[in-house]
């Protein structure tokens, strides 16, 4: 993907994008996929748990005393070994989002991310983040320096940036103009089609729809009938449908 800057960016590019899609709606779909903390994996705990609860009853049940001090002196271990496992790996956990929304030649480009810090914090962040949420912050030029508190979590909002469509329609084809492969490509109204290499060029056709992958499926409650999606990586491709109709009825 090419992205456009300076003064190649105008707002008459940007309002050639089509006015009809709800860019909102599925800004809040992407941001809407971020967990805004790292889940922790109770499956480890719990056997953890039943592990600690045997041993109890059994050094009670055949040491008496000694092992009722030996359960005692077990917690402790048994207390640190939990927090290591409910504990994230990283002290400052990001996880991001990014959706390119093409319409012709061009495409819009919008990232949703959120920040978990373990500890309190400075963070100097990319001046084209705002925080989601009211918290204190201040703005430079060229950055964003805000802090966040103990195990803390705040999502951010992103400008967007213009692109040159990588993943698009042209004459009832679907074309990849990158250099990546695109992969679980869906026509909405036609379903899955085959993945779409860099430089090739697909005619979509009917096939058996079932259910959408879960941020495909967020994404389309906002988009008209015949919008195609793919993955490039961990970003979401959206290739929005003109007047002409896709694929060929047999």
């Amino acid at each position: 993907m090419v992205r456009l800057e300076g003064p190649e960016v105008s707002q008459e590019q940007l309002s050639r994008l089509p006015s009809a899609t709800p860019v909102a709606e599925l800004r809040a779909a992407l941001g809407g996929a971020l967990p805004s903390a790292a889940p922790i994996q109770g499956t480890p705990l719990f056997a953890l748990g039943a592990l600690y609860s045997l041993a109890v009853v059994l050094l009670l049940r055949f040491a008496g005393l000694p092992g009722l001090l030996g359960s005692l002196l077990l917690a402790p271990l048994v207390a640190l070994s939990a927090w290591s496992l409910a504990r994230p790996g990283a002290a400052l956990q990001e996880r991001s989002s990014t959706l390119v929304l093409a319409g012709g030649a061009l495409a819009r480009e919008d990232l949703a991310s959120s920040l978990l810090s373990l500890p309190a914090r400075s963070l100097e962040l990319s001046a084209n983040a705002r925080p989601g949420a009211p918290t204190r912050y201040r703005q430079t030029w060229d950055t964003l320096e805000l802090g966040l508190g103990r195990w803390q979590a705040l999502r951010l909002e992103h400008r967007p940036s213009l692109l040159r469509a990588a993943f698009t329609w042209d004459g009832g084809d679907l074309v990849n103009r990158g250099s990546s492969e695109l992969r679980e490509v869906i026509v909405l109204g036609l379903g899955p089609q085959e993945a779409l290499e860099p430089g090739a060029r697909l005619l979509p056709r009917p096939q058996e729809e079932g259910p959408l992958p879960d941020d495909y499926a967020r994404l389309a409650a906002a988009l008209p009938p015949g919008s195609a999606l793919a993955r490039d990586g961990s970003a979401v491709l959206v290739a929005l449908p003109d007047a002409e109709p896709r694929g060929r009825v047999p």
